[in-house]
């Protein structure tokens, strides 16, 4: 029942409970008791709400994922009219370098947690419960055989001389007092004492006169629960009941049987404190119960709960644990004992109704795993702090954007794919994996601390490794960027004289560090230096050859296996990753496991320690010494300490001296911080934090590992418990195989998902689908005989009478039209322009007034019969496309023609579905009849849709560059070889650009005095900008043919070089059309054309799809649901640990630091994925 309650303006909640008394004494007894109690409402809904810790810990976990897993679903439901901007592509990279650490901790944790919870404490249990009923059965033999077979005649004698009712032992029979403090003999008939022999200097029970209420008697009169034990010579049949001693309130075993060649007839009762039950030492969380078939309690580890409850009544989801007690069976499992989730082991103890329950606490369990999680992922954020810095130092001393135009903006422009460097992704993704392997296998004979200097000595060295061999100005001499390379060596140099202060400037192992280092900046320096000396350059030539051999080799070998430079980028992307954060993740979480289960070592250890000396404290009051006997019973105190104490490594002593290791009192940095960082997340684990450091500053404690003891001194006397910890099997060895192979079988799921993750991104942004994409070269390709084709298309009987060629200015399609006709055998071709459409009279006869349309019409002349011509290109079609008149004028010459039964190649640079959109959006238009523009519509797509469409894009023209470099120029003004290529790459292209080369050229030299040979260098910039401004009409008429969808992409890849490749159709025609072309990534054709988007075009033009649909896409909203996962997360954090709650500025940073992620992600992402 439970209730709430107000008393006194507070509100509490009302518990009770009934019970029913009823005592086997007396049949009549029966009592109904009521209990009820008060708790403050507060207190029991902050119990009640309260979340484990490792809860918290994995919700925490977990919600970092999500946040840094938002990129991947950013990427993942992305619209396509959304854009996508280089910080999405640098969210991503750190969303897999944070993330994968993560995600490998979190798998490690789950792990470790899984073989604790099913492996290795259920084992412990197993060996404990074992241990306990082991010695239990032995002592319990013991002591009823010896009770049984022991002489009392000399006592009997001494009783019939003594008036007193208790007698000391005599010395034949003081060799029992291992097994029993007090015998006694009482009448069989009534219980009543005869007499006491005492073992002990004590003489309490001397007032204890008749024993027949006691339960032990009356079960062994009434044969009730009676136990049997076999021997040579007799069948002994006893009973045994647990006692809480009335005279000292110490917990007791009571035998009782009857030995009938007794002198003094009656029933023998021993009293015994058993060495193998009371009072055992135990590791830290582990406790013991034994308990009958009835779940009732005889003995526990806890004080207190020795008779007085019922395991079964205590305990919920008991169930097979109660089965195994009926069924006599050993069995494990998971028990709610307490409130306190507990695993067990239960063991029966033979010739008895009882059984050995062993527990360990859940809550520690996850309290372990909750720690070594925290460390390892402070670990990780410390080292990813330091990576961070160094990356930035090493990126922000960097070449100028180049101030005249803009690109290559990107800063990790280095890092991304290119085919040219495919033979460098196979060297340097050997060289990770053999790092990987070296470091590996290094990990397991140095420190925790060594191996995490040796994480970041690892990640630094990879990154540098990768930075000098693929970096485009890593050879670049300039003063600032001897300053980056400066500070970068003074971070090496600073781990290493922190590895030498670790290590205590032990020689055996800072050389072979410094000599391994050495070979990695001699490395480094080769590739840094690949360009300026003639060896290195040499040396890398060979490499790279003999690399490519190897791998040509082997494809001819294995001729149906081809990998792409994409698989082998993606490849050397993931073994950085191993290298840089997987295992360094791995080494941090062992390292933090092996120093968090020192730690837990040292714990029990201490806690053993000062049971031990608490227990020995309790002896000497419960066995106090006869006179002269101190040696005798000390003896005896060491076996009660010997037996009660389990553990499988750990062995408790007493020293004669007090013990202080360690000379050196100085507290190592690592302590201090462990003492700082390290969270508690069980209150009984708060009085054991000191156990971060090896040795108490007052000395009275100290740890040593070599060889692994603890000592503990007395404080009131010169000695110390010793505890030292015997060298057990190399766990790793005796793992079960179904664990090995699912840590197995998981690594590899991670490992393939994060290779998977990073061939997904590297997709989605570098868009590897659309390499095989080259614009359309219809007109130049005469191998294929396009012209040839496209003519029989004209000629065929079912054709709709023409064609339709479409592509940007001056990509030659009128030249195109010209020559599929010639070759299909039409003579007789005229051309007619829509630029001379506004000479048409309106309203006027199509067939008369058609030669007004005419190349060759003039003024006043109207000499133009359609009748004299077969075919008829029509130029410029996309000229006035706003004008519903224009285009109305336009149709009816296509369909004049048509109904002449004339061939026609209509010409645009803009699509049909341009001009079809102008109908679509025409309701708004008064000037015009709503039916009649829905005519011209369906006349409209019926005509264009029956012609088919030829794309003609702009396509390389080289040669013409080449030839307009051979003429007009003076002869100090001829470009070097160098020169030629730079020009030939930014204007050979299209029919108009290679024209302009003689202009640029010239206006782009300059003067280079001190140059032997070479008087003149073209400037990059100056070309670019002066090709920019010579074609600005051109590339403005490129622009303005395209559609509003093709506009935002080449925009949105303006900008940073990345666009949104889910927009494929706009991509497709763009990449047909020539004006984006594939290298190594989908790039604008030119420079000067990418200068244009981003400085000509109009602001407003480009934002204004984007702020019409702004928050209506896919991520839009798949990015709403997250949040709202995320906040709902927080809250339950939140609520899970009212301490957040009750500590204000705890809350304010817990909650405000995860609240700054939320919009910084959402803003990067944000402006990446609005719309276009």
């Amino acid at each position: 029942m439970s209730i709430g309650i107000p008393k006194n303006d507070e509100v509490y909640q009302l518990f009770g409970r009934k019970y029913v008394y009823e005592t086997r004494l007396d049949s009549n007894v029966h009592y109904d008791i009521e209990i009820y109690g008060l708790v403050e409402t507060e207190r029991y809904n902050e119990a009640v709400r309260k979340l484990d810790p490792w809860i918290i810990a994995l919700l925490t976990t977990f919600l970092l994922l999500g946040l840094f897993g938002m990129p991947y679903f950013k990427m993942l439901f992305i619209a396509e009219d959304e854009r996508l901007s280089s910080n999405d592509v640098i969210l991503s990279g750190i969303s897999v370098i944070i993330g994968a650490p993560i995600l490998v901790i979190v798998f490690f944790s789950l792990m470790n947690h899984y073989y604790d919870y099913y492996y290795k404490f259920p084992d412990r249990l197993d060996d404990l419960s074992e241990k306990i009923t082991t010695r239990y059965e032995a002592e319990n033999a013991a002591n009823v055989t010896t009770l049984y077979n022991m002489s009392l005649a000399n006592e009997e004698r001494a009783r019939e001389n003594s008036d007193s009712l208790t007698i000391r032992i005599s010395e034949t029979n003081e060799v029992y007092r291992e097994n029993h403090k007090f015998i006694s003999k009482i009448d069989t008939a009534t219980g009543a004492v005869k007499y006491h022999i005492r073992l002990i200097d004590k003489n309490n029970i001397e007032n204890t006169k008749n024993l027949g209420s006691r339960p032990y008697y009356t079960d062994y009169v009434n044969a009730k629960n009676l136990w049997y034990i076999d021997t040579l010579a007799h069948k002994i049949k006893y009973v045994m009941r647990p006692v809480v001693s009335i005279e000292d309130q110490s917990e007791e075993a009571i035998y009782l049987l009857k030995n009938k060649q007794d002198f003094i007839s009656g029933y023998r009762v021993g009293a015994a404190q058993l060495k193998s039950l009371h009072e055992a030492i135990l590791p830290f969380g582990f406790q013991f119960a034994v308990v009958d078939d009835d779940g009732e309690v005889w003995f526990h580890s806890k004080k207190g709960r020795a008779t007085l409850e019922n395991f079964l009544y205590v305990s919920r989801y008991n169930s097979k644990l109660k089965a195994a007690m009926l069924a006599r069976i050993k069995a494990k499992g998971m028990v709610n004992y307490r409130d306190e989730g507990q695993l067990y082991s239960i063991n029966p103890i033979s010739n008895t109704n009882l059984s050995v329950i062993a527990l360990y606490d859940i809550g520690l369990l996850r309290t372990k795993i909750s720690e070594v999680l925290t460390l390892s992922c402070i670990g990780i954020v410390l080292a990813l702090i330091l990576i961070l810095i160094i990356t930035i130092l090493s990126l922000i001393i960097r070449n100028p954007k180049l101030g005249l135009y803009k690109y290559d903006r990107f800063l990790f422009e280095f890092l991304t794919p290119k085919k040219s460097l495919k033979t460098s992704y196979i060297l340097l993704s050997i060289v990770l994996i053999g790092l990987v392997l070296v470091a590996f296998l290094i990990s397991f004979y140095i420190t925790p601390i060594i191996a995490y200097i040796l994480c970041l000595l690892l990640a630094i060295y990879a990154y540098l490794i990768i930075f000098y061999t693929l970096h485009p100005y890593r050879s670049n001499g300039d003063f600032k960027f001897k300053i980056r390379d400066f500070i970068l060596l003074l971070a090496i140099i600073f781990l290493n004289i922190l590895t030498c202060k670790v290590n205590d400037n032990q020689m055996n192992f800072v050389l072979p560090s410094l000599l391994v280092q050495i070979l990695f900046l001699v490395f480094i320096y080769m590739n840094k230096s690949s360009k300026n000396i003639k060896f290195v350059t040499s040396l890398h030539g060979r490499i790279h050859s003999l690399t490519q051999t190897i791998v040509d080799a082997i494809r001819k070998r294995n001729s149906s296996i081809r990998i792409g430079y994409r698989y082998w980028y993606a490849l050397f992307l993931f073994c950085w990753l191993l290298l840089s954060t997987i295992f360094p993740a791995y080494v941090i979480f062992k390292n933090a496991k092996l120093l968090n289960d020192e730690i837990w070592s040292k714990t029990n250890k201490i806690d053993m320690a000062r049971r031990f000396m608490d227990k020995e404290k309790s002896l000497e009051a419960s066995f106090p010494a006869f006179k002269n006997q101190k040696e005798q019973f000390d003896k005896l105190h060491k076996e009660h300490l010997n037996l009660g104490q389990y553990h499988e490594t750990f062995t408790l002593v007493e020293t004669t001296d007090s013990q202080a290791p360690f000379d050196n009192q100085k507290v190592p940095f690592l302590e201090d911080f462990l003492w700082q960082i390290r969270p508690t997340y069980d209150v009984r684990i708060n009085e054991f934090q000191g156990m971060v450091y090896d040795i108490a500053h007052d000395l009275s404690w100290a740890s040593e590992k070599n060889p692994n003891t603890f000592y503990l001194n007395y404080l009131d006397n010169n000695k110390a418990i010793c505890v030292t910890e015997t060298n057990v099997q190399n766990s790793a060895a005796t793992l079960p195989p179904q664990f090995i192979l699912l840590v197995i079988i998981g690594l590899i799921i991670i490992l393939a998902i994060l290779f998977s993750l990073i061939l997904f991104f590297s997709d989605r942004f570098f868009a590897f689908r659309f390499r095989h994409l080259e614009p359309n070269d219809f007109d130049t390709n005469q191998k294929e005989g396009y012209i040839e084709k496209f003519g029989q298309i004209l000629h065929d009987e079912k054709s709709n009478s023409g064609l339709l060629l479409i592509g940007p200015p001056f990509c030659g399609k009128q030249t195109f039209a010209k020559e599929i006709l010639t070759d299909a055998g039409y003579l007789r071709i005229a051309t007619l322009s829509m630029l001379q459409l506004e000479n048409m009279p309106m309203g006027s006869d199509i067939g008369e007034n058609l030669g007004v349309l005419s190349s060759s019409y003039q003024k006043g002349q109207n000499d133009f019969h359609h009748e004299d011509y077969e075919a008829f290109v029509i130029e410029h079609l996309e000229h006035n496309i706003k004008s519903f008149d224009a285009n109305h004028t336009k149709l009816k010459v296509i369909l004049f023609l048509i109904s002449q039964r004339k061939r026609i190649i209509l010409v645009s640079e803009v699509y049909p579905s341009q001009i079809f959109s102008m109908y679509e959006s025409a309701q708004g238009e008064a000037e015009h009849s709503l039916g009649k523009l829905q005519d011209d519509f369906n006349s409209w797509r019926n005509i264009l849709s029956a012609f088919p469409q030829i794309l003609i894009g702009i396509t390389k023209n080289t040669e013409k560059v080449s030839k307009k470099l051979n003429f007009g120029l003076k002869s100090d003004q001829s470009p070097s070889a160098e020169d030629i290529s730079v020009l030939t790459d930014e204007l050979g292209y299209s029919k108009f650009l290679p024209t302009l080369a003689p202009v640029i050229l010239v206006k782009s030299l300059y003067d280079t005095p001190h140059t032997i040979n070479q008087p003149h260098r073209l400037d990059r910039q100056r070309m670019v900008m002066h090709t920019q401004n010579l074609a600005h009409g051109y590339y403005n008429d490129i622009w303005n043919t395209l559609p509003t969808r093709e506009r935002y992409l080449l925009y949105d890849l303006a900008k940073d070089g990345f666009m949104n490749i889910k927009n494929r159709n706009s991509l497709f025609s763009l990449m047909k059309k020539g004006l984006v072309v594939w290298h190594d990534r989908p790039k604008i054709f030119n420079y000067s054309f990418k200068n244009f988007i981003m400085t000509s075009v109009s602001l407003n033009e480009a934002l204004r799809l984007e702020n019409k649909n702004r928050g209506k896409g896919t991520w839009a909203n798949t990015r709403i649901l997250i949040y709202l996962v995320i906040i709902t997360v927080i809250v339950f954090i939140g609520l899970g640990k009212p301490e957040l709650l009750k500590d204000f500025e705890t809350l304010v940073g817990t909650l405000g630091g995860l609240g700054v992620l939320i919009p910084l992600i959402s803003k990067l992402l944000a402006s990446g994925g609005q719309k276009m």
